[in-house]
């Protein structure tokens, strides 16, 4: 059984809300995480989103991300007017962003995919504090929660 590893803390001096995601993705454990994610009232504000998937591997076929956008959209986990930047280190985590950004144009999500960080908070507009965010990014590998499906 396939494991996804998943953390997230909110920045309100950053207007950031970092995300790491890591393990193996799958349909179904993506969806129970998303459900987890949905409650969260964190993920109402109005910031903007970095998302780490460097450790995340994307199994499934590629139709599968948009079931993952359209299950997103409706558990209000996408949000309108937002941005969402994903910080990839592989070919594999670029194609499926690029897939799921190309997906979110349609709800409104103004997603990129980023190799670099500093880049990335750029784009967002936010801090250019690197070395902060990386120190963050790790507190949020070392407890993840881990969800698990087929």
């Amino acid at each position: 059984m396939s494991k996804l590893l998943f953390n997230k803390n909110h920045f309100p001096d950053l207007n950031l809300i970092l995300e790491y995601f890591g393990g193996d993705m799958t349909l179904g454990n993506y969806t129970h995480c998303s459900t987890s994610i949905a409650k969260d009232p964190i993920f109402t504000l109005e910031c903007n989103t970095l998302s780490d998937i460097r450790e995340l591997t994307v199994t499934g076929l590629t139709s599968h991300i948009n079931e993952f956008v359209q299950f997103s959209a409706k558990g209000g986990v996408v949000e309108i007017n937002k941005k969402s930047a994903l910080l990839v280190s592989n070919a594999n985590q670029q194609v499926y962003g690029q897939l799921y950004a190309n997906l979110c144009e349609e709800h409104n999500l103004d997603v990129e995919i980023f190799f670099d960080l500093k880049t990335a908070l750029e784009w967002l507009e936010g801090s250019t504090d690197t070395v902060r965010v990386e120190l963050e990014l790790q507190k949020l590998k070392e407890e993840p929660q881990i969800f698990q499906g087929k």
